[in-house]
């Protein structure tokens, strides 16, 4: 899923943001542009998160030394009177962190999942009130913070008013999916929004069950848990897919398999309140101690009012979970390359990511969000500008070995600078085009060693005559 973090991104006049997510790799690309978008003009960030999204974002930022990160479940723990937010501990704990980041003169930009934590507990209007805390923070205090909850800790309209309540106290709130969907959910009750979800879902990607395994086709397993958390049953696929035998798997508590002690207790108290889990990402231990990376659908068979069992299909998501490295890895090496790097994003051609050699070697800072023009007034009309248009309409790459450019020097004379740009199509996995990379290098040196070395030549050879 591409975010538009353009739109999506606060500004100074929308400091408080939530997402509603279905899948941590998507959130975490939009987390870590988020914290990007103040590192990339001097700010700093602060990450307040669990430890996965912490290890995750520290890999997709390509510079962390302007940035904290906090273990989301012990600051939560300092907040907390009796199980509720506390508004006296809450400015102690979090006052100084904020004054901390805002020492310098950028702006501060804040990731933080504490209400998440409190909704998986049950504690839902704790969160809201946490929020309420946090608004307070925003209007007092020149940051901007970006919110974020699972979906699937809303699975019904138990949780409609709380979910109405959290969109309300912020700003602007978005809803995402697997599907690609992604919604504006301010004004939207917890029913529209699970509607709209559906209406927009490709029927390609409709939630999955269990089929026929084919060449080609995710393995997928199913088996059934007792509410204590006991396998009862498992069918072939699943065993095969972990490489256990009957008598391995069946009988034994799913913690045994699951990498992640927190996914086997959101899996058990959301069945066992009648909840549903669709999608939900896991990581499954096999027999010979790899790990396997699935997707979960889950849902619950209630007698009586009381649970008998419950009915879990695995999907395998080995292939997605690899993508996802693939462009974490891609990212840090656009960051860190050599040369200077820059991307533009669908449908305007604005950047979407420019490397530290990019907008050190133009002496900008603030390019996230700005069409190539906006950054580089003195590009107008030039060759540079109509390239960059025809080559996402063509998708033919094009490049220039000697632009010449009138920029500042380090005392803010000017200086004309020369370069070569190469710039080249972006594709997405479908084959369609979704936007432009360019490639700068600084070639000022050799073309006036060059010169210089053109102009003495007629000299020499006149002292010779």
């Amino acid at each position: 899923m591409e975010n538009n973090t353009h739109d999506t991104f606060p500004g100074k006049d929308v400091p408080h943001i939530v997402r509603f997510y279905a899948d941590d790799a998507a959130l975490l690309a939009e987390a870590a542009g988020f914290v990007d978008t103040a590192l990339a003009v001097g700010g700093t960030g602060l990450v307040i998160a669990t430890p996965a999204h912490r290890a995750g974002l520290k890999d997709l930022l390509a510079d962390t030394r302007n940035v904290r990160f906090l273990d989301a479940e012990d600051t939560l723990a300092h907040l907390l009177v009796d199980g509720w937010p506390d508004e006296p501990r809450f400015r102690t704990a979090v006052g100084p962190l904020l004054a901390e980041a805002a020492v310098g003169a950028g702006p501060v930009h804040v990731f933080v999942e504490m209400g998440a934590l409190l909704c998986a507990r049950g504690r839902y209007q704790a969160a809201v009130r946490l929020e309420q805390l946090s608004e307070l923070l925003c209007a007092e205090h020149r940051l901007a913070l970006f919110c974020a909850y699972p979906w699937r800790l809303f699975p019904d309209a138990a949780q409609a008013q709380v979910f109405e309540d959290i969109c309300a106290v912020h700003d602007r709130a978005y809803g995402s999916t697997v599907h690609g969907a992604d919604l504006d959910l301010k004004g939207r009750s917890l029913e529209q929004a699970r509607r709209e979800q559906k209406e927009h879902a490709p029927k390609s990607e409709a939630p999955w069950y269990p089929q026929e395994q084919q060449p080609g086709n995710p393995v997928e397993g199913l088996h059934r848990v007792a509410p204590d958390g006991t396998i009862l049953w498992a069918d072939r696929a699943e065993l095969q897919m972990l490489g256990y035998h009957w008598e391995e798997y069946v009988g034994r508590h799913i913690d045994n398999f699951h990498v992640d002690v927190e996914i086997v207790d959101l899996i058990l108290d959301t069945l066992l309140s009648g909840g549903v889990l669709v999608d939900q990402p896991a990581r499954l231990r096999r027999k010979d101690g790899t790990i396997r990376h699935v997707r979960m659908l889950s849902s619950s068979c209630f007698k009586d009012g009381r649970l008998r069992y419950s009915t879990c299909i695995t999907r395998d998501d080995t292939e997605r979970n690899d993508r996802a490295a693939e462009l974490a890895q891609r990212g840090r090496l656009l960051f860190n390359a050599p040369v200077a790097m820059a991307i533009f994003m669908a449908p305007d051609l604005r950047f979407r990511l420019a490397n530290r050699h990019f907008r050190d070697l133009f002496g900008q800072r603030e390019l996230v969000g700005k069409r190539l023009v906006e950054a580089l007034p003195q590009l107008r009309y030039g060759a540079v500008e109509a390239a960059l248009e025809h080559v996402f309409e063509t998708g033919q790459p094009w490049c220039e070995e000697e632009l010449g450019l009138v920029l500042p020097d380090a005392g803010g004379m000017p200086v004309e600078r020369f370069f070569k740009i190469d710039l080249e199509a972006l594709y997405s996995a479908g084959g369609e085009r979704h936007g432009v990379i360019a490639v700068v290098v600084d070639v000022t040196g050799h073309v006036r060693t060059r010169r210089a070395g053109n102009t003495q030549v007629p000299q020499a050879r006149t002292s010779a005559g």
